[in-house]
C-alpha cells in the first residue's frame, strides 16, 4: 500500500497547476516503482497518457496558426446607375483593398502548404496529389472571386458612365 502523504495535494483551487500536480505525482510514483514492479506498469501507462494529453494541448495551441490565412471580406461595390462620383471612388478603393488582401491570402496559403509539407516530410504520391488538388482548388476559388469582384466593379463603372452619357 502506498502512503498517501507521498503525493502532493493541491494547495488552492483544484484546477490550479493541474499539470504540475500530475507530473509531480507521476514522478514520485516512478521513483517508487523502482521498488514495486507491479506499480511500474501503472506508472508507465499514466505517463503515456499524460504525454498524449500534453501533446494534444500543444497541437491545439498550434491549430490557431493553421487558421492564420484569413479569407478577406468581399469588396463593397456601389450601384453605378445610382452612385455618386464619391461612391464610385470609395468602391474603387474597396476593390483595390480587396485585391491586395486576396494577393496576401494567396501568398499565405501557398506558404502555409509549403511549411506543412516540409513538416510532414515524405508523403505518399496519392497524399501529395490530394494536397496539391486542395491547394489548387483554394487558390483558383480565390482568383475567381477576385475576377468576379473586378468584373462587377467594371460593370458598375460602365453603368455610372452610361447614366451621365444618356
Amino acid at each position: 500500500m502506498i502512503d498517501s502523504q507521498l503525493f502532493l495535494k493541491p494547495t488552492s483551487h483544484p484546477h490550479d497547476d493541474m499539470i504540475k500536480y500530475a507530473i509531480c505525482n507521476i514522478t514520485r510514483c516512478a521513483a517508487m516503482a523502482r521498488y514495486c514492479p507491479s506499480l511500474q506498469e501503472t506508472v508507465v501507462g499514466t505517463m503515456k497518457i499524460l504525454i498524449r494529453l500534453i501533446c494534444s494541448f500543444a497541437l491545439l495551441l498550434g491549430v490557431h496558426n493553421a487558421f492564420a490565412c484569413d479569407y478577406p471580406t468581399k469588396a463593397s461595390v456601389a450601384n453605378g446607375s445610382t452612385a455618386t462620383k464619391e461612391d464610385m471612388i470609395e468602391s474603387q478603393k474597396s476593390v483595390k483593398k480587396f485585391v491586395g488582401a486576396m494577393e496576401a491570402y494567396l501568398e499565405c496559403i501557398v506558404g502555409e502548404e509549403k511549411a506543412a509539407r516540409s513538416a510532414l516530410g515524405e508523403l505518399q504520391p496519392e497524399d501529395e496529389q490530394q494536397r496539391e488538388e486542395m491547394l489548387s482548388k483554394k487558390y483558383n476559388a480565390a482568383v475567381d472571386d477576385m475576377e468576379k469582384v473586378a468584373a462587377r466593379f467594371n460593370a458598375e463603372v460602365q453603368a455610372y458612365k452610361g447614366k451621365d452619357g444618356s
